[in-house]
């Protein structure tokens, strides 16, 4: 069964339980944050997902570790990333702008337990190449982010499940299915510029775990409505739009700001593969 994405899928329906009816304006200081993401190392010419290119860049020897096993591409729009540097001038500055207020996050959620004394709880097990996902924050509504948008992420990612986990990155979600979806079919803007594409699921199996997290039996075809409802399991039909961003020092993605995928995110052994179902973890055993 495909398993690899439900920390994703899990985060997103269950974000919708914690979305808040209004949206706080931002403060002068939120909005004077810093704009030198120089320190960051950020690559935002990112590649399409595991085209040879890519998997020369990231595994120059040819030993990808697992990594080809993790994605299969649906519902992600791979188009190649604009270069910051060719971007409009003012593009530029206001997602530079908008990049740099995601590092008030890291300094207010910097490991798992900060994360759960806020409310944030885990939503799927630990996966490498996506971490761990933690929700509790606020849904967008769809069209361009707002700086309280940002500061306030609907789902935080971990690079582990302990309490001593590091921040690695966030995803955030619009209130805005797929274009199957009810809500509407229009990505969302998101962030300045061209470079966030937004991503989503179909055909989602909910069932609880344990400690009230929410786990994913199936999805993008891997389950049917009737099986799911065998398992007592709840179905949704297509999930809201989904955009990651690694801004992280440490866990800046070599793929792209806005990369479904982080490499930086491995298990244990440094490696990705994903061969056991268990509910907080699912590398390989060794």
């Amino acid at each position: 069964m495909k398993y690899f994405r439900a920390v994703v899928v899990a985060a997103a329906v269950t974000a919708c339980a914690h979305s808040a009816a209004t949206r706080q304006a931002s403060s002068p200081a939120q909005a004077g944050a810093t704009h030198d993401m120089s320190a960051m190392g950020h690559d935002m010419s990112a590649m399409g997902s595991h085209n040879g290119a890519e998997l020369a860049f990231l595994f120059p020897d040819g030993n990808t570790k697992g990594w080809t096993s993790l994605e299969n591409g649906m519902q992600h729009n791979t188009a190649p990333e604009v270069p910051l540097a060719k971007l409009p001038a003012e593009t530029r500055v206001q997602l530079l702008r908008q990049l740099a207020l995601t590092m008030e996050v890291t300094k207010k959620y910097p490991t798992v337990k900060d994360a759960e004394a806020a409310g944030y709880h885990r939503a799927g097990p630990f996966i490498p190449g996506l971490g761990t996902h933690y929700v509790g924050g606020k849904m967008s509504r769809g069209g361009a982010l707002s700086d309280d948008d940002i500061l306030h992420p609907s789902t935080i990612i971990y690079d582990g499940t302990k309490s001593d986990s590091p921040i690695a990155g966030f995803m955030y979600i619009a209130n805005a299915s797929g274009p199957q979806g009810a809500i509407g079919s229009a990505e969302p803007e998101g962030f300045a510029g061209p470079n966030d594409h937004w991503h989503y699921h179909t055909g989602i199996c909910l069932v609880r775990g344990e400690k009230g997290a929410t786990e994913a039996l199936g999805f993008d075809g891997s389950i049917t409505k009737e099986s799911c409802g065998a398992k007592h399991g709840n179905w949704v039909a297509t999930t809201q739009y989904l955009l990651h961003v690694w801004t992280v020092p440490g866990y800046t993605d070599a793929l792209g700001v806005f990369a479904h995928m982080n490499p930086a995110l491995t298990c244990g052994d440094g490696t990705y593969f994903t061969d056991t179902h268990e509910i907080t973890n699912m590398c390989r055993v060794p």
